[in-house]
Formats: C-alpha cells, structure tokens, sequence
C-alpha cells in the first residue's frame, strides 16, 4: 500500500500533551490504535476539526496547505483514499485547480476531487497532437480517441493555447473546461466510495435525510461506529436492507438472512478477511450441515478456522470448536 502523506498532529490547545505521527492512508489494522493515541491527546472527534496538523510531508505538495490548521483525521483519510484512485495527470490537475482557487480546507478538497475530472493539465507541450487529444476527451466525454484526427488534435490544442484560457500554476498550465465545483460532500456524509474490494457492500437506511447508503466492509470496528456516527445512526441498531459482495460466493450461500446488523456483517468480514481457499472451503463445510446461517454464527465458525492454524483435528473441522 502506498503511503503518499505523513502528518504530525498534536492537541493545540494542549501541545504539551505530546503529538503523534500517522501515515494515510490509515490501514485497518491500524485504525482502532491511531484512535487510542489520538483519545491519548484528547482529540480525534468523529465529526469535530481538532487534530492540529504540524507537519506534513506528503507525495502531493499542494496539502502543505493544511499546515497550521485543524482538520478532521477521517476526513483527511478518505481524502487521501480517494487520490489514491487518481492517475498522474488526474492528481496534477487537481493540485493546480486547487491552487488557482486557493481551495485549503478538507471539505472544498474533498469536493474538488470529485469535481475536477474534466480539467487538463499540461506540463509539456511539445506533443500538441496529444494535448489536443486530452481536451477534446475532457470536453466531450463521447468522442472515440482513434476517430480523432491529428490535424483537428493540433489545432484544438493550438487554439487553446492562443484564446488564453489556460491557467498557469505551479502544477502545470490547466484548462478547466468549464468545471463546475460540486457539493457533493456536506461535511458530514462521505461520498460512498470504496478504497478497496469489499468482502460485503451493506446498504443501509439514512433517516436523517430520507435515503440509503452503501457501508463496504470490512471496516475497523472503530471506523464503522464513527461512519455511523456522521449518518445519525447507533453501531449496534443499524440493520442492513440489502446485502451482497464476494464473500457469499466464496461460502457458497446465497445471502445471509434478512435484516441482519451492520456490526454482525463487519464481524464477519474482519475474521475472514485474510482467509486463503483452503480456509474458506474448511469454513463452507462447517456451515454446510445448518438449513440457514446468520452471520454471528459465521463468525463463531471462521473463529474455529483460526483456531486451526495452529491445531488441525477432525473434531474442530466439523465444528470449528464452538458450540452454536
């Protein structure tokens, strides 16, 4: 895993309480420890901006910005999950659109993220026939690259050149194509995104604004109550609507029962996450002699295949060494 920013957060109000250094993205393994070092200082709010950044030192220059400042650490999370995805040219437009609008504070770069796809950047321009490409794809997204022409590429990039509206910033010259800055994070509920594959993605209800979101676990224990917590909901009422992802086909079951917990699923998921095939078909014969399963029991049994790591017995095979 990559690991392009490292921040220095320290409690502002209180510097001599020390300060940590935590690298983003945060692994899962990690997340529940970073809280504890982070409550250790007495910051790290869920929804709050009260980790004061340091230092940063960081593979994307323009976060220097958040220096000086206090931000919220699952917000600069998803932020940095979320350029993750970013090609090279993506992440250089990014940066000098942040820039030319002096975008400096995790809500507005989050929204640019999600807003810049059509902006171009260009760092060279000694291959016109491939920056005039670039606009033309950036201004209309149905255009097919091979039915353009080298001529209409080279005059595109030429007249754009020449008109004056591309913006000179230190990432580059950018042309934004008439980008428009979306809202689409309200500084409370994420963007449902997903840094990696889910095992399971759990849609779940949002009563506070009449609507569903999709969780895509596993997820730290810590994090999933916290992104709860942004959606107005308790860890261990949520119940999810609808459920699906890779994990049931892996136990070869259609789906686990109706209206089961959001805490139970993530459970599930966290003891299986790093099962190979042969663990998994250890698991799938465990469940096989039960008419329906729900995932508690799924855990009780994954737990039982750990235990087998270290203790191979016929007797825990069938019963993965717990009693149901």
């Amino acid at each position: 895993m990559k690991r392009p920013l490292k921040a220095t957060i320290c409690n502002k109000a209180h510097p001599a309480y020390g300060a940590v250094s935590l690298p983003f993205p945060i692994q899962l393994e990690e997340y529940d420890e970073n809280l504890k070092m982070l409550d250790a200082l007495g910051i790290g709010d869920p929804m709050e901006r009260d980790c004061f950044v340091a230092e940063i030192s960081t593979a994307y220059p323009i976060l220097k910005c958040l220096e000086g400042s206090c931000v919220n650490v699952d917000e600069l999370d998803y932020l940095i999950k979320y350029l993750d995805s970013f090609t090279p040219d993506e992440v250089t437009a990014f940066q000098g659109v942040a820039w030319e609008r002096k975008i400096a504070d995790l809500p507005g770069l989050i929204n640019l993220a999600f807003s810049c796809s059509q902006v171009v950047a260009v760092e060279d321009f000694r291959n016109l026939e491939q920056v005039g490409i670039w606009l033309l794809l950036a201004r209309n997204t149905s255009v097919d690259p091979p039915e353009l022409d080298r001529d209409t590429a080279v005059k595109t990039a030429i007249d754009a050149l020449s008109s004056g509206e591309g913006i000179v910033t230190p990432y580059g010259v950018i042309f934004e194509n008439g980008m428009e800055l979306q809202t689409v994070y309200d500084g409370r509920i994420f963007p449902e995104y997903s840094y990696e594959a889910p095992l399971i993605t759990a849609e779940i209800p949002v009563p506070m604004n009449n609507s569903t979101y999709s969780l895509f676990l596993p997820m730290a224990e810590g994090q999933l109550k916290r992104y709860l917590d942004r959606l107005g909901e308790s860890l261990t009422s949520v119940r999810a609507e609808q459920v699906f992802g890779p994990l049931f086909e892996k136990l070869d079951l259609p789906s686990t029962p109706d209206r089961e917990t959001v805490e139970n699923l993530n459970r599930l998921c966290l003891a299986v996450k790093d099962f190979d095939e042969a663990e998994f078909s250890t698991l799938r014969s465990m469940a096989a002699p039960f008419e329906s399963i729900t995932s508690a029991q799924l855990t009780a049994l994954a737990k039982g295949v750990q235990q087998l790591r270290n203790t191979p017995d016929e007797t825990m095979i069938q019963t993965g060494g717990m009693t149901l």
